[in-house]
């Protein structure tokens, strides 16, 4: 029987059977073939692993102890050779923290306010709280001062008489204390015969208390001669109280300022008035004197000074380390 296929395509079907057959045989050994072992040059057993990382870690421990003994042994010697045989026993001084200033803003930030809120204020204002005082020709320095202004109708006569005015005297010293250093402690009283006080302690001339007294001047300093309802009044009363309300306000209290005519009077057990002999006011200062930790200087500011008191004043204020300031019509 004759084929049907020319030779051609029996050719062609060859061909296709072979090139089938080569692609079976790739797809075979493709899935077949497991995969390849690594080389156990390269492999390690986990018990030789142990062994090995335990050998490792005792070697890194004996060094380090080798190291750690030595530095040891070392930093012992170093720290003997420094030491002395005994150390001085050092005294921490003791700060009082019972009744802290209160600040508020800024200052509680400053050095001042950090000082005064841990209560060691006293301390700060010792060292270079110095402020320069100028009041009607006086020229001082002071640290912890006090200024008394006699506000009673005869002084006001006299300072007018004088040229001046008991707002110029408000105003002056406003002028002095917005120059003074944070560090300055400072006290303001009025009086006649009774008194009335800026503060019953002495405050640091920072910003916040400064605003305090400039509002008392402008508001509560008397520019008219007369005592305000309220007003403290001792026993007894005038010059002599104002003196230990003064000594009162700071033991380290180092200058005295008093504005006043110079002639003091109180009143009588029976009521009525007597003038305050100097001798008394005198030796009542020596006493207060000695109250403080150290004597304050006293300063006279004097309107029309009387004569008959010129010779007293003057030795008051020697004694006390003082200046007379008499200012005449």
């Amino acid at each position: 029987m004759e084929s049907i296929l020319s030779p051609r395509s029996k050719a062609i079907l060859i061909a296709l059977a072979l090139q089938l057959g080569l692609i079976f045989v790739a797809l075979t050994i493709g899935i077949l073939q497991p995969e390849p072992q690594k080389d156990s040059g390269f492999q390690v057993s986990p018990q030789d692993f142990s062994a090995q990382q335990t050998e490792a870690v005792r070697q890194q421990m004996q060094e380090f102890q080798q190291w750690s003994s030595s530095s040891a042994q070392i930093q012992r010697l170093t720290a003997n050779a420094m030491l002395a045989e005994s150390l001085p026993q050092i005294d921490m001084p003791a700060f009082n923290f019972n009744q802290p200033e209160m600040m508020t803003g800024w200052e509680s930030f400053t050095p001042i306010g950090m000082a005064q809120a841990a209560g060691i204020w006293d301390a700060q204002a010792a060292t270079g709280g110095s402020s320069s005082v100028s009041l009607f020709g006086l020229q001082t320095e002071a640290t912890r001062v006090v200024i008394a202004f006699d506000i009673s109708s005869s002084v006001k006569t006299k300072v007018e008489r004088a040229g001046l005015s008991m707002e110029r005297i408000r105003d002056q010293t406003w002028s002095n204390l917005e120059s003074m250093n944070a560090n300055t402690l400072f006290g303001l009283i009025q009086f006649a015969r009774a008194s009335d006080s800026f503060e019953t302690q002495l405050r640091p001339a920072t910003q916040r208390h400064l605003t305090a007294a400039q509002k008392w001047l402008d508001s509560s300093f008397r520019v008219d001669g007369s005592s305000g309802r309220g007003w403290q009044r001792g026993q007894p009363d005038g010059i002599e109280a104002i003196l230990k309300q003064a000594f009162e306000l700071d033991r380290r209290l180092d200058t005295l300022i008093v504005i006043s005519d110079g002639d003091f009077y109180r009143t009588t057990p029976r009521g009525g008035g007597e003038r305050v002999p100097w001798t008394q006011i005198v030796e009542l200062t020596r006493k207060l004197q000695a109250s403080l930790e150290n004597p304050c200087s006293i300063h006279l500011i004097a309107f029309d000074l009387p004569a008959a008191n010129r010779s007293w004043a003057r030795e008051w204020v020697r004694q006390n380390s003082g200046q007379l300031i008499e200012i005449q019509p």
